[in-house]
């Protein structure tokens, strides 16, 4: 008999929770002692009679799980249809959250409604609630159980905290610093060989073989701060077969050794303060066609250059690919020494003397400009005057690449010199030197 009533029970609460048949008419504001209920009796004895019958029809069925199983309790409601009391959680809800917002979870959602209605109902008829959810607390009618945090046995920080996160393992682990490396060391090498061949019947032409070898190494410090130091080494050394000269198989077609260094301390920007060093001179001796006569051979001549000034570093383009460098010195000081006795004279020494001094504004700029792909332009433009002589050398270099090591390298190397009556033809004192060559290139970068 206990269970049917207890399902009696809970079916009458059922149906007051969800039926919708009473209002709550309350006097005027000034009146909160007064309350009138007004109730649709019909429609709850049409629910009531309703659930009874279909509880007759479960009781005759013989599975009592299933019925009960049909019957559908809700007990989410018990704050509504409880007398009125103020709860914290509507409260909380509305202070915290601040806007609508529902959560996607159902319980959630059902909880998020009932506090918008509890709060609906504080605000509007705060004369209806009669107690405070510590009242019920102290009749002990919410249970405190239930709010007891679950706590973990295992803690997972604490084993972490016990534990070390330094590796362990069986060699002993040796820590080294290592100073940065500024030195940045790049350069090309290349070969390169040509053949011309004539036949008899042909009308002027040497048979001949030509080679050339040249090397362009650079290393340059930069400690990303202040100090810069570029040195920079260039040899070209070419050779040809000559049958017109019956003392010699070999005659120097390039002959070449350039070596510039440059000490920079940061001023502003891309401004540097330098001391610039240029020396240029031969590496082979060469003569005159079946002669001993020597017309130029190593340190004869040997320009060296001294020239404190400033430099000036700069990229243009789109992608700043057109970079370079512009030292300018405007007091230089200049040596030209000239080791062999018969070569003094020729070169702007004085007879009796291996070495002539002179000052004067000395300009070196350097650039380079990757026109495509495969081609280069790498072009050195060197001018010193001591107001009454003036030298300018430009060489210039355009290197097509083929592939990583078959390159074509075009040298162009115009020069104005009027140190020397030697130097003086049909163009003045401009001299010009060109030659196309097809050969082996080999790249470097460390």
């Amino acid at each position: 008999m206990r269970p049917k009533l207890t399902l009696y029970s809970l079916l009458f609460c059922s149906i007051m929770a969800s039926a919708p048949a009473y209002a709550v008419e309350t006097a005027e504001p000034n009146e909160p002692d007064t309350v009138v209920v007004s109730i649709d009796s019909l429609a709850i004895v049409e629910k009531y009679v309703q659930a009874l019958q279909a509880i007759v029809y479960q009781r005759d069925s013989t599975d009592i799980q299933d019925s009960l199983a049909t019957v559908k309790l809700n007990p989410y409601f018990f704050q509504l249809l409880s007398t009125p009391t103020l709860y914290n959680a509507p409260m909380k809800q509305e202070l915290e959250s601040g806007d609508d917002s529902i959560s996607g979870d159902p319980q959630l959602r059902r909880l998020q409604a009932i506090n918008k209605t509890l709060a609906g109902l504080y605000v509007s008829h705060p004369w209806l609630i009669s107690q405070t959810e510590a009242n019920l607390k102290e009749q002990t009618a919410i249970r405190d159980d239930v709010k007891d945090k679950m706590k973990s046995e295992n803690n997972l920080s604490d084993k972490v905290a016990a534990g070390t996160l330094t590796p362990t393992v069986d060699e002993k682990i040796e820590v080294k610093t290592r100073r940065p490396n500024f030195w940045k060391l790049n350069g090309s090498t290349s070969l390169n060989f040509t053949q011309f061949y004539y036949s008899d019947n042909w009308a002027g032409g040497e048979n001949r073989y030509t080679g050339q070898t040249t090397l362009n190494v650079s290393a340059n410090y930069n400690d990303e701060k202040r100090l810069t130091w570029n040195n920079n080494l260039v040899m070209q050394l070419g050779f040809t077969t000559s049958k017109t000269d019956k003392r010699r198989a070999f005659r120097p077609t390039s002959n070449l050794l350039q070596y510039t260094t440059n000490a920079g301390l940061k001023a502003i920007k891309t401004w540097s303060y330098t001391a610039q060093v240029v020396i240029k001179t031969q590496i082979v001796p060469q003569y005159n066609p079946n002669t001993d006569e020597a017309v130029l051979d190593i340190f004869s001549p040997m320009s060296v250059n001294i020239a404190p000034g400033m430099s000036y570093s700069f990229a243009y383009g789109k992608k700043k690919k057109f970079t370079g460098n512009l030292n300018i010195a405007p007091l230089s000081y200049n040596i030209q020494y000239v080791q062999r006795d018969n070569l003094v004279t020729r070169y702007g020494v004085r007879a009796g003397h291996h070495s002539a001094h002179s000052f004067g504004p000395n300009i070196l700029l350097n650039y380079t400009w990757p026109i495509t792909k495969n081609v280069n332009w790498r072009s050195r433009i060197y001018w010193f005057s001591n107001l009454h002589l003036t030298s300018v050398d430009w060489q210039n270099t355009v290197v097509f690449t083929i592939n990583k090591y078959l390159t074509s390298t075009l040298f162009v190397n115009p020069v104005f010199d009027d140190r020397s009556l030697q130097w003086k033809g049909k163009h003045g004192y401009l001299r010009m030197q060109e030659n196309l060559a097809l050969g082996l290139t080999y790249t470097f970068n460390k």
